[in-house]
């Protein structure tokens, strides 16, 4: 979403939200206003889409946090509790990490994000290691397990069988708080750069003859078909554009 410092007042409409002038507010609740947002395809309007879903990723994993912080206890031992705080605890690593992927023609660089952030490095290498754990290198230390017999010591008779595992636990009490400040400053990194690129894309807007933006196509969301769903984001756009 885009939060003007000054001179504009955002709502919502059902799952848009809107920047107007002031000016138009006036308009707008006395219902004399038609809210069309109209779509200029740009390389700009691109990126500003992609950092918008990255900002409603990381402010879900800042939620997700924030609910396991409110459950987690530490002397819960129970099936229950450990499944539902290690859920929101993974959940939070893995969809922030998604916004650095560098497979991804749209993503965060944690150089740029925690340049002026002591130990940002540190803190980030030891997320990305938790998300390579349950993710990318499952073969790897952090989970073990073995398995044998239990032989009774001077006969040498086997009393049962059994096995031991061990899979990285999920921090303790207290991580929270480091972990939705590292988090939040992501998201406000992204909300930066979304203001900075609206007014940019409002100057391409600006070019246009008001004819011309009248003309322009509504911006729209649509939904996928069931074979369409794996398709990346640009060739559904591609095809969309296209029936349209």
């Amino acid at each position: 979403f885009f939060i003007s410092s000054c001179g504009f007042a955002s709502f919502s409409i059902s799952n848009l939200r809107v920047s107007l002038n002031l000016s138009s507010l006036e308009s707008v609740m006395s219902g004399d206003f038609q809210t069309v947002l109209k779509s200029l395809n740009s390389n700009i309007a691109r990126e500003i889409e992609e950092l918008l879903l990255m900002k409603q990723d990381l402010d879900r994993a800042i939620k997700c946090v924030e609910a396991w912080a409110d459950i987690f206890d530490k002397n819960d031992n129970s099936d229950r509790h450990e499944v539902i705080t290690s859920s929101l605890f993974r959940n939070c690593i893995i969809t922030f990490m998604a916004c650095f992927d560098t497979a991804t023609p749209h993503n965060l660089n944690s150089t740029e994000v925690y340049s002026g952030i002591e130990g940002g490095a540190e803190y980030f290498r030891w997320l990305k290691d938790m998300r390579d754990t349950w993710i990318a290198h499952r073969s790897g230390p952090m989970r073990q397990a073995a398995v044998g017999a239990i032989i009774k010591p001077g006969t040498g008779d086997i009393e049962g069988m059994g096995y031991l595992y061990s899979i990285e636990g999920i921090g303790n009490v207290g991580v929270d708080k480091d972990l939705r400040r590292f988090i939040k400053f992501a998201s406000d990194f992204v909300e930066r750069k979304i203001s900075h690129k609206m007014e940019a894309h409002k100057r391409e807007f600006t070019a246009l003859h008001a004819n011309q933006r009248e003309r322009l196509p509504e911006a729209r969301i649509v939904t996928p078909t069931e074979d369409q769903k794996r398709m990346g984001r640009r060739k559904f756009r591609n095809i969309s554009q296209h029936k349209a």
